[in-house]
């Protein structure tokens, strides 16, 4: 089966210019998960915290180190983690 050029493989699908349901969803109840999210997180809850936590602040990037650095090499050469536990001065 070819495709026509400018023919669409579903022509029942989604229309142009509709949103997303997640989308529809987000800008109708977004602010009120937030707001009762950080009112649970305000009570101590954990798993709010964390929630709010994850989305706010960004994961940190592992830091490498340069390829002269003797613990570098050491770690390469061993099949360790990078810069963990260096044996070496």
């Amino acid at each position: 089966m070819t495709f026509k050029k400018g023919e669409s493989g579903n022509a029942a699908g989604r229309p142009k210019g509709r949103k997303n349901k997640s989308t529809v969803l987000r800008s109708k109840y977004g602010a009120l998960v937030w707001e009762k999210l950080f009112e649970l997180a305000m009570d101590g809850d954990p798993v709010a915290l964390r929630l709010i936590a994850d989305r706010v602040i960004p994961k940190l990037k592992p830091q490498y180190q340069t390829e002269n650095d003797p613990c570098n090499k050491a770690a390469l050469l061993h099949g360790s983690r990078i810069g963990r536990n260096c044996p070496y001065p």
